[in-house]
């Protein structure tokens, strides 16, 4: 069922941030276990930037590949890369031990196994540079398979959101329209906040923390620019290529617990704001999404249902092709037979080409987009 949101108090102001150089110096922090096939193409994406002033931080969080030497080969040919090794102790602490080495006044997040495009610091820097009150970037990213071959771009439907929309946020339970982690960039003075993520609450989902923190702290800017790309293979921790009601139930548990853990880190700046979980229709639809595939007695599903189609609706961040799309989406699954219900969801949900073509059609034939609805 979807939850009344609290009572949204108002928002502190932004934080104030100092101009940048003319050429701040760019770190990118990439976290990796265990994906030594894929950080070639990683690190080879920042090597290639047409912006020259950047550093590289890799922490090994205790692979068992050879992820280490490849680190190590690219490191010994260029000063700019560093390799830090440690035990495998989570996404989390292996961000935390990046920043902690890290000089940058400009932080990007690069996942082990995504890329960058050739011009993505040299956009970011100089939007920075016009936006001085923005301490958190965003743009488009291009979403490929496991080969590389490309599937759309995200985000599909909506726009992204800009400025001071802290009282959104808290309006929504944590949901903006934020991007996978490679897709992230934030100003130093924001990440002196947000730093250090809570490991043991954090072993994964440690990106979360950050995206639905920072928007609370600082003002938002975005590129349309597609300047990486998210690889979706089946290992990753947020986005898949199906669904089953276990995903479901882990993706309404970590951004739970991304809301808790956001709380938590408001309490200790000892701010009044406190995010609803039962507010934020991401969660609610993921438990929805549950309950259908497991087949809970109908009854209950047409009040989840509604219950959902309802605060669908009502949102202020979904737009009328969201508010078209998700009821007749999740009303269909209702009706199949339970044991046709996964085949469906698995074709309108994950990233498949059924769900290409209906967001081609439904947005006038223009490619734009995001991972799930």
């Amino acid at each position: 069922m979807i939850g009344k949101s609290s009572t949204v108090r108002p928002a502190r102001q932004p934080i104030a941030l100092p101009d940048l150089p003319v050429q701040p110096l760019v770190t990118v922090m990439v976290s990796n276990y265990n994906y030594a096939r894929y950080l070639p193409e990683a690190i080879g994406s920042v090597i290639r930037q047409t912006y020259p002033h950047w550093e590289l931080i890799v922490c090994d969080d205790g692979s068992t590949d050879e992820s280490c030497g490849v680190v190590a080969r690219y490191a010994a040919q260029d000063p700019r890369i560093q390799l830090i090794r440690q035990k495998n102790a989570g996404q989390a602490s292996a961000l935390n031990s990046a920043f902690a080495a890290s000089k940058g006044g400009i932080l990007c997040v690069l996942d082990a196994d995504d890329w960058f495009h050739p011009q993505k610091l040299a956009s970011v820097v100089r939007q920075f540079q016009q936006c001085r009150d923005a301490g958190l970037l965003v743009h488009a990213m291009s979403l490929v398979d496991a080969d590389g071959a490309r599937l759309h771009r995200i985000p599909i439907l909506g726009a992204f959101e800009e400025g001071w929309i802290a009282s959104r946020i808290l309006q929504r339970g944590g949901r903006w329209r934020y991007m996978p982690a490679s897709g992230l960039v934030f100003r130093r003075e924001v990440a002196e906040i947000g730093f250090p993520i809570a490991p043991r609450r954090f072993a994964v989902g440690a990106d979360g923390f950050l995206f639905t923190l920072f928007p609370l702290l600082t003002k938002i800017t975005f590129l349309p620019e597609e300047l990486s790309t998210y690889r979706i293979h089946g290992a990753n921790v947020v986005g898949r290529l199906g669904v089953n009601a276990a995903a479901a139930r882990k993706g309404a548990r970590l951004m739970t617990e991304v809301v808790e853990g956001v709380n938590e880190r408001l309490s200790q700046l000892a701010s009044p704001d406190v995010l609803d979980a039962g507010a934020n229709l991401h969660i609610a639809l993921e438990l929805l999404t549950a309950h259908l595939l497991e087949g809970e007695a109908r009854r209950l599903l047409c009040r989840r249902y509604f219950s959902a189609v309802r605060a669908i609706l009502a949102d202020d961040l979904y737009g009328w092709r969201q508010k078209v799309i998700l009821p007749l989406l999740f009303g269909v699954a209702a009706l199949l037979p339970r044991g046709c219900r996964q085949a469906w969801l698995d074709q309108a949900i994950s990233a498949g080409a059924w769900k290409r073509t209906m967001v081609w059609m439904l947005t006038g034939f223009r490619r734009q987009a995001r991972i799930g609805f």
